[in-house]
């Protein structure tokens, strides 16, 4: 996806890339802003929904003090509120590509169950 961001410049050998740096960098600051977490909406389910996180437990962005109290917080029974079931796979944030067939379990049990 990276070299669909460059052009040529300057000469023949020259390349530059067309990223929005300005953009990039509000998006990254605005990420960054606790008002942007999401765990409230997580937290705020309606009764009739059923939700599996599949998370790589070895990412870094599960070993923050709040994302292990959010998690926890989230696999505890909430009356009215709906469900919330956390699916670890021992892996980083590529889970996908680092663990296939734990990510395809994950996947699995999130979507027919333990049949």
């Amino acid at each position: 996806w990276m070299t669909t961001n460059v052009k040529k410049a300057g000469g023949e050998e020259g390349q530059q890339l067309t990223f929005d740096t300005d953009t990039i960098r509000s998006l990254l600051d605005e990420y960054a802003l606790p008002e942007a977490s999401a765990w409230h909406r997580l937290r705020e389910l309606p009764p009739w929904v059923s939700l599996t996180l599949v998370v790589g437990d070895k990412g870094a962005r599960w070993h923050s003090a709040e994302a292990k109290e959010e998690l926890a917080k989230l696999e505890t029974v909430r009356d009215g509120a709906g469900t919330v079931r956390v699916h670890r796979v021992p892996t980083g944030h590529w889970l996908h590509v680092e663990s296939p067939k734990a990510t395809q379990g994950a996947l699995q049990l999130a979507l027919i169950g333990d049949h």
